[in-house]
């Protein structure tokens, strides 16, 4: 893992939309808006992507912890958790795998080649399936237009999935995705 880029995906991930809603608070009091994330569903850990996932799944932390902290003030918030979604991030993705293979030293490449060549051809299986994104702007408007959204929604390729394995013990997450790897 690049660590600059990781420190890069937090900021604007993480830190970035926290500094915007602490900024927004006091008028998201007086009007009792609401917040609302959009993210991955990020509780399964995905191999050789956690600078990506890592941030949404502290984004799914703070949706929930700030939806009891102020729904005193009337502020609700809504984590929209987008699976799939036919956006820049698999060019990004792609761009990062050809930058590892050359600039990598040979030793590490030669630990971790075989892996992410069989992550790259998955993931391009992945994107073939990727949902367009007007679907999650259909979502956007229809939870703003709800006089009483849910707190979580979920949109996009695999989304589902996601979301039935937030029901499951996560030791038994855990081993059913080592097991897709080992």
């Amino acid at each position: 893992m690049n660590i600059d880029k990781f420190r890069e995906e937090l900021e604007k991930r993480l830190v970035g939309p926290i500094f915007l809603l602490q900024k927004l608070l006091p008028m998201l009091r007086v009007m009792q808006g609401r917040v609302l994330w959009i993210s991955t569903p990020s509780l399964l850990p995905v191999p050789y992507v956690a600078d990506i996932h890592a941030p949404d799944f502290a984004v799914n932390y703070l949706a929930r912890t700030l939806n009891i902290e102020l729904c005193t003030d009337g502020i609700k918030n809504v984590l929209i958790r987008c699976g799939g979604i036919k956006t820049s991030s698999p060019q990004r993705t792609e761009t990062c795998f050809l930058e590892m293979f050359d600039h990598w030293p040979k030793e590490i490449i030669n630990v971790y080649k075989d892996r992410l060549i069989r992550l790259r051809k998955n993931m391009e299986l992945f994107n073939r399936r990727r949902t367009d994104p007007e679907k999650v702007a259909m979502l956007v408007y229809k939870i703003l237009n709800k006089k009483s959204p849910k707190t979580r929604y979920q949109v996009g390729y695999m989304s589902n999935l996601g979301s039935c394995f937030e029901k499951l013990p996560q030791s038994w997450v855990d081993f059913i995705m080592k097991r897709k790897e080992c």
